[in-house]
């Protein structure tokens, strides 16, 4: 049995200090062309270092965050060739804001649970706000 593997971001380049976020990215797999990053998966109590050459297979949800101790490039890979991460996001040393370099799109499942969470809290906020009255007259 021979399975495919999609490369889903190219070359993913981290200087010192840089973080790479990977959402629910369960399967995917990390390949770190050069220089050493650390690895930690949200719920997993071990951490991984990787130096160049080396690889990862993420193997549960939630957050897994990869952490450049070097300047360092890295190419993401997955056996799912769309959906394979809920997010991807960059945050390089000195920035205040992260780079997003992909966001899932909603399921059509998430997207009617939006809609309907918005419309039960506006019909839940329009039964428990009092209606506005008449102004009273100034003093």
């Amino acid at each position: 049995m021979q399975s495919k593997e999609w490369i889903v971001q190219g070359m993913v380049e981290l200087r010192r200090g840089g973080v790479l976020r990977i959402e629910d990215g369960r399967e995917m797999m990390v390949y770190l062309w050069d220089g050493n990053v650390w690895l930690t998966q949200d719920g997993e109590g071990r951490d991984v270092l990787l130096g160049a050459g080396g690889w990862f297979r993420i193997g549960r949800q939630g957050v897994t965050l990869v952490y450049a101790l070097a300047d360092c490039s890295i190419t993401l890979t997955s056996p799912h060739e769309a959906r394979y991460a809920a997010a991807l996001q960059t945050l390089q040393p000195g920035a205040r804001q992260p780079r997003t370099l992909y966001q899932a799109e909603p399921t059509a499942a998430q997207a009617f649970l939006r809609r309907a969470k918005a419309a039960l809290r506006k019909a839940w906020h329009g039964l428990f706000t009092p209606a506005p009255g008449p102004a009273a007259p100034a003093i």
